[in-house]
C-alpha cells in the first residue's frame, strides 16, 4: 500500500505551492486558494511532489484564464433580471430645402385733364423682385423600450436568477477545476 497526501497535506508542507497561480483580474488570490484548500482539503493529490505542484498549478490556471476571465465577465454583465426585452433607438432625421421665387412688374400711371376725355401717360413704375432661401430642419428621437414581453411572467425570470445565481461563484469554479485537474476522485 503506498502512502497518499491530500491537498490540505501538500500545503501545510511546503505554503508556497500556489505562488504560480494565474487568476483574472479581480480575483482575489487569497480567496481563491483558500476556496481550493477549504473545498478540496482532504481529497488526495495526484502529484504530491510540492516544486512539481507548483509549476503545473502555473501551466494549469494559465490554461484555464482565458476561461476564466469569460465566467468572471458574464458574472459581472449589469442587467435587470425581470426584465427579458430591451431595446434603444435612436432617429436622426434631417431635411434640408432651397426655395426661390422671381417676379417683375411694370405700373403705368394714366390721367385725363379736365378739359379732355382722353388718358394721358403721367409716369411708369417697374420693378424686380426676387427672393431665395435656405432652410434646414433636423430632428432627432430617442426612445428605450424595455420590461417583460409577458411570454414568462416576472416572477418565473426571478426564480430562474435565483437558480442562476447559485452558479456565478468564480471562485467556485475555480476550486473545481482544481479538483478535476489535480485530486484523486477515489474515495
Amino acid at each position: 500500500m503506498t502512502a497518499t497526501l491530500s491537498v490540505l497535506g501538500l500545503y501545510k508542507y511546503d505554503d508556497t505551492i500556489f505562488e504560480n497561480l494565474v487568476l483574472p483580474e479581480g480575483v482575489d488570490p487569497q480567496i481563491a486558494v483558500d476556496s481550493i484548500l477549504f473545498d478540496n482539503a482532504e481529497l488526495e493529490i495526484m502529484y504530491p511532489n510540492p516544486e512539481w505542484i507548483k509549476e503545473l498549478i502555473g501551466v494549469w490556471s494559465t490554461r484555464e484564464l482565458p476561461i476564466w476571465e469569460r465566467i468572471l465577465n458574464a458574472v459581472n454583465k449589469d442587467y435587470n433580471p425581470i426584465e427579458n426585452y430591451n431595446r434603444t433607438e435612436t432617429i436622426t432625421q434631417t431635411d434640408t430645402g432651397v426655395s426661390t421665387a422671381n417676379a417683375s412688374n411694370t405700373d403705368t400711371h394714366k390721367v385725363t385733364g379736365y378739359n379732355s376725355g382722353a388718358f394721358v401717360d403721367q409716369f411708369q413704375d417697374s420693378g424686380i423682385a426676387s427672393t431665395s432661401g435656405n432652410s434646414t430642419l433636423s430632428t432627432s428621437r430617442s426612445s428605450n423600450i424595455k420590461g417583460n414581453i409577458g411570454v414568462t411572467t416576472s416572477q418565473e425570470m426571478l426564480n430562474q436568477e435565483l437558480d442562476v445565481v447559485k452558479r456565478l461563484d468564480i471562485y467556485k469554479y475555480i476550486s473545481d477545476s482544481f479538483k478535476n485537474r489535480f485530486c484523486l476522485m477515489v474515495y
